[in-house]
């Protein structure tokens, strides 16, 4: 394979690559989190031969110069957009998390809450809500976290 065909396959991955991060955002947004998992195997693998690609570019930086230089202002194009979109990805991704984990905070502080509001006084003078038959209602919590 020569240059010319490796830098146009580059180009192609990179845009394939921001064209699925972007649909991937937008899932985010309107949180349709089965449509993320089924974009999920197409991201890396398109991710895995950007790296490729990408890894052999850096080790021969001499396949820039010999491509046009219409090429390289098509691959230059690809690496600015899909920064952009990574950085957007990125920052929805982590706002999802941080929501995600204030959730989880916040579950957990009302299953002490009613624990702690549960707890009775023993005939010996401790707290205990487990030697008073009744005094605590069972709480259940089932997590599924995936991202």
């Amino acid at each position: 394979m020569n240059e010319s065909n490796r830098i146009a396959d580059l180009v192609q991955i990179t845009n394939r690559l921001s064209d699925l991060l972007e649909r991937e955002s937008e899932y985010l947004r309107a949180r349709k989190l089965a449509e993320m998992e089924s974009v999920r195997d197409s991201k890396f693998a398109l991710s895995a031969a950007y790296e490729t690609h990408v890894r052999a570019l850096r080790s021969q930086p001499e396949m820039l110069t010999a491509v046009t230089p219409e090429l390289r202002a098509q691959l230059k194009a690809a690496f600015d957009r899909f920064e952009k979109i990574l950085g957007e990805n990125e920052r929805g991704l982590r706002a999802a998390k941080e929501t995600s984990d204030r959730v989880l905070q916040a579950i957990a502080e009302e299953v002490d809450r009613q624990h702690r509001d549960n707890l009775a006084y023993s005939a010996n003078g401790y707290a205990s809500g487990s030697s008073m038959p009744g005094s605590r209602s069972p709480v259940s919590v089932a997590v599924d976290k995936r991202f």
